[in-house]
């Protein structure tokens, strides 16, 4: 399969793309508002860990309709891997974009999370192994050629392309199709694990963030002293404008 004939690509860099987009737009409404709640309600005891626990958990009914609705849709393209396969690789996107729209709600409000949200999903595509590639990305120089390695979307690419390419294996020629694009079949269970990671990666760092978002904590401390240092010195600066 030569790359200008290449039809998996373009498929699945779309399906990355569009499941990290929906999955974290939607998950900035779990905690969102509630916010302000939680910082008022923590005063009185509100266990973080259990408070997160329990929206996180509400969250799945969600994940499960989204996952399934995204790959019935998806299915109008005839991609030719088994549905289970792309509702699992689905699923398990959603639960791993998911708690990186908390933490941005965490530090950003309702009219400014969809902005940070969006940025934050190109940034991680943009090093994910689409163009350029990979072994493209890996020649760059230090530190640019290690860039991919902290975007969990390489991960969902690198899945949905194996399983899809793999089902042309009998028919086309796909050994260069996998070279250009930095992939080999056979660590297709390095990638399972490696998304399962991140899964449970970004979740203790939500929790984390959320903890340590108490009134409190040592991270709020620093946030509201870097407020208060920051407005005075956008203060002394329109002072010497005025001047």
């Amino acid at each position: 399969m030569l790359p200008v004939s290449d039809k998996i690509a373009p498929f699945v860099t779309f399906v990355e793309l569009a499941l990290a987009m929906v999955a974290i737009m939607r998950a900035l409404r779990v905690f969102g508002h509630d916010m302000e709640n939680f910082k008022r309600e923590s005063f009185s005891g509100l266990n973080s860990w259990m408070f997160f626990a329990a929206k996180d958990l509400i969250s799945l009914i969600p994940i499960i309709f989204i996952s399934l609705a995204f790959t019935t849709g998806l299915f109008i393209a005839r991609p030719q891997a088994s549905f289970g396969i792309y509702y699992l690789t689905s699923i398990l996107t959603i639960l791993t974009s998911f708690p990186i729209g908390y933490m941005i709600s965490f530090f950003c409000s309702p009219h400014t999370a969809q902005l940070a949200a969006t940025l934050v999903v190109l940034l991680l595509y943009a090093v994910s192994g689409n163009q350029p590639t990979l072994p493209e990305i890996e020649r760059l120089p230090f530190p640019f050629s290690y860039f991919h390695i902290f975007t969990y979307l390489r991960f969902v690419k690198g899945l949905l392309y194996m399983v899809e390419i793999e089902t042309r294996g009998q028919t086309e020629h796909i050994d260069s199709a996998l070279f250009i694009n930095g992939y080999e079949t056979e660590s297709v269970a390095y990638y399972w694990y490696a998304m399962i990671f991140w899964c449970i990666l970004f979740r203790v760092c939500a929790v984390f963030l959320m903890w340590q978002l108490k009134p409190h904590s040592l991270l709020h401390r620093v946030i509201t002293l870097s407020k208060i240092l920051g407005g005075k010195i956008v203060q002394k600066l329109k002072v010497q404008q005025l001047k």
